[in-house]
């Protein structure tokens, strides 16, 4: 247990660019403040406490909780152009939960704050989830997968980086899977598997990504590569620019998948058993995951496995996204498909030897 109570005088100073009286009419002011003295308090309150507890019943279990909250009674003056801000009866709760058996990891937050939301939707959270930033105007910032891709990129015939399942996300459900790809490069953007009904999921699903065009065969395919090669050599001007080096790297990638089988063989859920396929789940989140255990095994670096089988769909039937319809659907629906996905997949990758090297995360907004 631990807590602090902070009393203090701050400086007491005046900007002397600070209206003595708010402005009746402006309405950027806030309606409480308008037509009244501006007055300051310089006093600092602040109380903070902190709760912990640790129990680890054996030497590979252990669980942790922490319990925190924190009070700005008054304080943290902030000069603008409307005049001094200051923060009156700020509050801050968090409350962590971590659990760790073996080389299982899993922890949960709840934090709480009565400073207020800037957006009611709040259409950001996935990108913050997979970007580590919030929105910032027109600057775009690449996801952990491409960051992946871009600085420890697969030396297999793969792709570094994979979506499974092409979620979309925002207020109009506008893809960023390409965010940030101005400033590391589009070669980085990840391989989109699946959208809607069409996912592994589907008994008839087959990655076309890497067939050949219809009427050509291996043969056909090697000389138009070789023609091509011909007609743009790399040592044009242009293969020496950023954005060539870029179109190059992209275009020698996508060559190696379609004329190589490891790719194509990866993809093949067909080529898993019955039974295998059946402890996944056969629903689109335990096939998707069945997939990303493939692919990280044939050597792909980053994999995205997207929960929604529509995006923003009937959460009774298939997305996870509840609102009116929660509690329900998560006992009967989506934490039983969680639960035996997320356990069959460790447990796989465990007897393969993969969580050795490999980083499962289960995440949401």
């Amino acid at each position: 247990l631990s807590g602090e109570a902070f009393t203090a005088k701050d400086f007491e100073y005046v900007d002397p660019n600070e209206p003595t009286t708010y402005s009746a009419t402006d309405t950027r002011i806030p309606a409480s403040r308008r037509g009244k003295a501006n007055t300051h308090d310089f006093n600092i309150n602040k109380y903070t406490g902190e709760a912990r507890l640790d129990f680890r019943p054996m030497d590979d279990t252990e669980l942790i909780s922490t319990a925190g909250y924190s009070m700005f009674g008054n304080g943290r003056e902030i000069t603008t152009t409307f005049g001094a801000a200051q923060a009156k009866n700020w509050s801050y709760l968090n409350l962590q939960e971590r659990f760790r058996h073996k080389q299982f990891f899993a922890q949960a937050f709840y934090n709480k704050s009565n400073s207020g939301n800037s957006s009611g939707t709040d259409p950001n959270g996935t990108y913050y989830l997979r970007t580590g930033n919030l929105p910032q105007g027109a600057i775009q910032f690449p996801t952990i997968g491409s960051l992946v891709s871009k600085f420890r990129p697969t030396d297999a015939n793969m792709p570094s980086h994979v979506w499974l399942h092409n979620m979309q996300t925002g207020t109009n459900k506008v893809p960023r899977y390409n965010s940030g790809l101005n400033k590391i490069g589009q070669a980085h953007a990840p391989v989109r598997i699946g959208y809607e009904l069409d996912n592994p999921s589907a008994p008839d699903f087959r990655v076309r990504d890497f067939d050949p065009p219809a009427g050509i065969d291996q043969q056909r395919m090697q000389q138009r590569l070789e023609l091509l090669g011909n007609i743009q050599p790399a040592g044009l001007p242009i293969a020496k620019t950023a954005v060539g080096e870029s179109y190059q790297t992209f275009y020698e990638r996508a060559r190696d998948l379609v004329t190589g089988p490891d790719a194509r063989q990866a993809f093949d859920l067909r080529l898993e058993s019955d039974g295998v396929r059946d402890k996944y789940g056969r629903h689109t989140f335990g096939q998707g995951l069945l997939l990303a255990r493939r692919l990280i095994e044939a050597g792909t670096r980053f994999v995205q496995v997207n929960w929604p089988a529509v995006a923003n769909g009937n959460p009774v039937v298939d997305a996870f996204d509840t609102h009116a319809a929660n509690f329900g659907p998560l006992k009967d629906l989506h934490c039983p498909k969680l639960d035996s996905g997320l356990a069959a997949l460790l447990e796989d990758m465990d007897e393969r030897g993969l969580l050795k090297d490999t980083l499962v995360v289960a995440i949401g907004e």
